[in-house]
């Protein structure tokens, strides 16, 4: 993670020393929100055309975890997970069977019909993103539900086999970290997100106050330790900005990993001045 770009950004919190470079910088108090909330339409997706935003929303809570094992549990069929240009229009999978049923249906989700190819978002003067990237099988309902800012969604061509994968390119600033960002929007569980973000047992994050957790994290982590889980949630931040996903209750558990986590650096320096 780079330490120099939060100077930019917010009210100064404290200075961490980046010893690579000789120098130091400042963590914001908080996290940037983007200056337009992203606005999401109703999806366009036939089946759905005319259903209200807010049932599809509840929908999905109920089914979003069932949804989430069927797309973790699917495996590419040969080949490597990293891909590397030129892309192919579409990769084969090997679709296991949810052990978990459904709970709108009582039958077995659907296998994702989608794959994430993911590349970093380009950096270099040329402005280009060409480099290797790797992939995420997903099912489109999710993303269009949640997301404002998707790049063009192929058409699933009509003699495509079951078990192929139509590639949806997209270039996001921390790729590693979707994986985290991905369990969220199929759960919409917030108190697993804060879990996820501090690495803390599930529920700590809701069963204890934020001076609390941040006390805990200071007692137990040094300095480099807080900046990996603070380098974890700026990437989430960076890909749910980039995706222009405006979720209250996700916008809720960065904010609050963010102070939890700068308040436990503040407190490791104060423990180290005196």
């Amino acid at each position: 993670m780079d330490q120099q770009h939060y100077a930019a950004s917010g009210s100064r919190g404290p200075v961490v020393m980046d010893r690579a470079e000789g120098g130091s910088a400042f963590l914001p108090l908080s996290l940037p929100r983007p200056e337009r909330i992203a606005q999401i339409d109703v999806p366009t997706v036939e089946e759905l055309e005319g259903v209200p935003y807010p049932y599809i929303l509840e929908r999905l809570a109920q089914s979003g975890p069932s949804l989430l094992q069927s797309a973790l549990t699917s495996k590419l069929a040969h080949g490597s997970t990293t891909l590397t240009p030129p892309l192919p229009t579409s990769l084969l999978f090997d679709f296991t069977p949810a052990s978990s049923l459904n709970p709108l249906t009582q039958l077995p989700s659907p296998p994702p019909n989608y794959v994430l190819a993911i590349r970093p978002t380009p950096t270099g003067p040329n402005g280009s993103s060409s480099g290797s990237g790797s992939i995420l099988p997903i099912h489109d309902i999710i993303y269009r539900t949640f997301c404002a800012h998707l790049p063009p969604i192929p058409p699933r061509a009509h003699d495509l086999p079951e078990n192929a994968l139509p590639i949806i390119s997209i270039t996001l600033p921390s790729p590693g970290t979707l994986p985290t960002l991905n369990t969220y929007l199929y759960t919409q569980r917030p108190d697993i997100l804060l879990s996820t973000l501090l690495a803390l047992p599930s529920q700590a994050g809701t069963s204890r106050t934020r001076a609390d957790l941040t006390n805990q994290l200071a007692s137990v982590l040094n300095v480099p330790e807080l900046m990996q889980r603070i380098s974890l949630v700026h990437g989430v931040w960076g890909n749910v900005c980039a995706l222009g996903v405006a979720d209250a209750l996700l916008w809720k558990a960065l904010d609050t990993s963010w102070e939890i986590l700068v308040g436990a650096v503040a407190l490791r320096q104060e423990m180290r001045e005196e």
